[in-house]
């Protein structure tokens, strides 16, 4: 869960108090799933009003992407 949700996976970081894996990671899970269905993935090539260009990052919560264009722009 934590790898599909891009958080860091160092045990300390993903970790509650009690040592074992924070339930809000497995609480958020679904949603997380659903909302990222809907972005475009990663790596494919699109066409946007500024030129072609291939998806380079997703931001699931704030349901934005990151396009870096055959022009080098981002």
């Amino acid at each position: 869960m934590a790898k599909e949700q891009n958080l860091a996976l160092n045990p300390s970081k993903i970790s509650g108090v009690c040592g074992r894996l924070m339930c809000c990671l497995s609480y958020e899970f679904p949603t997380y799933m659903e909302l990222k269905k809907n972005l475009p993935k990663v790596g494919k090539h699109i066409v946007t009003k500024q030129g072609k260009g291939k998806i380079i990052r997703q931001n699931v919560l704030n349901q934005t992407i990151t396009v870096e264009l055959e022009e080098g722009e981002k």
